[in-house]
């Protein structure tokens, strides 16, 4: 059931970032915060799907949820990124490409 949920709100972040596909995955099963804050995005958007639908009266809930959708957007996005600088640091002169999938990845040494 988890893995049913995680890739629905998966699916709306790599749509949204799709260059960050294969972080994206994988910091969603390595990280709980970054899981933790991909259900609260996909949380956001259904709520401003729902406002949305609604009324002209409803405009500021939705207004709302698109800056909180805004707000989420760069917590993650500066979760991928700092990931992907970590996990390209040279340890002891050398660099693991890891944001491939196994067989693709690559050894440098520095």
């Amino acid at each position: 059931m988890k893995g049913i949920c995680g890739m629905r709100q998966l699916k709306a972040l790599v749509c949204r970032f799709p260059a960050h596909e294969l972080t994206i995955h994988r910091l969603y099963r390595q990280d709980v915060t970054f899981r933790t804050v991909c259900i609260d995005y996909e949380d956001a958007q259904r709520a401003l799907q729902h406002w949305q639908a609604r009324s002209t009266s409803s405009a500021h809930k939705a207004k709302q949820f698109r800056q909180i959708l805004g707000e989420l957007e760069i917590e993650l996005l500066g979760r991928i990124e700092a990931s992907l600088v970590f996990n390209h640091l040279p340890a002891r002169g050398v660099a693991v490409v890891t944001d491939l999938p196994p067989h693709r990845r690559v050894r440098v040494q520095g």
